[in-house]
């Protein structure tokens, strides 16, 4: 998710002054902020918007434009998504006042593509609504499971929503998870699975870190931290994802990506002006299909908008080739 409050002065003055090459290609640009993104087993991109409640969709190999799937309804926004099923994904949506990071009628939907040729007639059905949460943000996907892991930025909490069943339980508090303060910078943000383990970011404390938990999403032991970041250099970690090695690749505000090996050390994959403001990673290949070993290519959502009216933005998605 963006971090509107702190970076839009930043970013732009330490583009220039940081500058670390991997092989980048803008591949589509739309109007609205790109928020998170995820990948069809035919390599075909989504990509939510925290300024449409229509999530963009596009094919890497073919022409540089995004169609847009049918609009959810009581919302204005989107973030976290994440496939449930072959074609079929979980999207959070909800009321977003994006310059507070704050979130009202926060609902989880699934978005069908399995049913039609055309992803623009895509079905989509409501699960749940969550309306104590202040900032549904993240979200993965407990492998073998129905159940979906979803991040509260504000809270500093994780929620087990069960797509099937249509529940959800808050199961994991932590003052790892949580923001400075209850009103300020976005705590965690960013979550994935790997081995039985919940792996988390937080944005304002810079912390990369990781939960041991059962299948139905509960911890089984604490929070530790596995590498943490120089907040004056990185003003946050935002969403990532992990090979199959367990290294993570990490987008950091205001304009790089970083891998963190399983021992925590740190590495700028890329920096500079062609990865500005990255919220969320996807891990494929050149041809676009999804990878399972490895990470020879990274799609990273990346924005651009205009000093004097942050909330105009130009999102889109960067291909690093590694």
């Amino acid at each position: 998710m963006k971090l509107f409050p702190l970076i839009s002065t930043f970013s732009l003055a330490t583009a220039a002054a940081v500058d670390k090459r991997a092989a980048v290609r803008q591949l589509v640009n739309f109007h609205g902020f790109a928020e998170n993104i995820a990948i069809r087993e035919n390599g075909h991109i989504l990509i939510t918007s925290l300024q449409t409640t229509s999530i963009q969709y596009f094919d890497p190999a073919g022409p540089n434009t995004t169609l847009s799937l049918p609009p959810i309804p009581g919302a204005n926004g989107l973030t976290g998504i994440v496939e449930v099923e072959k074609d079929v994904f979980a999207v959070a949506a909800g009321i977003w006042n994006i310059t507070a990071q704050r979130e009202t009628n926060a609902s989880v939907w699934t978005v069908d593509l399995r049913a039609s040729s055309s992803p623009t007639k895509a079905t989509l059905k409501k699960i749940l609504e969550i309306p104590e949460t202040r900032a549904l943000n993240g979200f993965t996907v407990i492998p073998d499971t129905s159940i979906v892991l979803g991040s509260d930025s504000v809270l500093g909490g994780i929620y087990a929503i069960d797509i099937v069943k249509r529940t959800y339980t808050l199961v994991i508090q932590d003052v790892l998870l949580q923001p400075l303060t209850p009103d300020a910078f976005l705590g965690v943000n960013g979550i994935d699975v790997f081995k039985s383990a919940l792996y988390f970011a937080n944005s304002a404390k810079g912390i990369f870190g990781k939960i041991p938990i059962a299948d139905d999403g509960t911890a089984t032991g604490p929070a530790e931290t596995i590498s943490q970041f120089n907040t004056t250099v990185v003003v946050g970690i935002d969403d990532f994802k992990i090979d199959d090695e367990g290294n993570a690749y990490i987008a950091a505000h205001p304009n790089a990506i970083y891998k963190v090996d399983v021992g925590g050390v740190q590495d700028v994959i890329v920096s500079g002006d062609e990865i500005l403001d990255p919220t969320s990673l996807a891990l494929g290949r050149r041809g676009g299909h999804v990878k399972k070993g490895g990470a020879p290519v990274i799609y990273a959502t990346v924005n651009r908008y205009d000093e004097a009216d942050p909330l105009n933005n130009t999102g889109g998605v960067a291909m690093v080739t590694l």
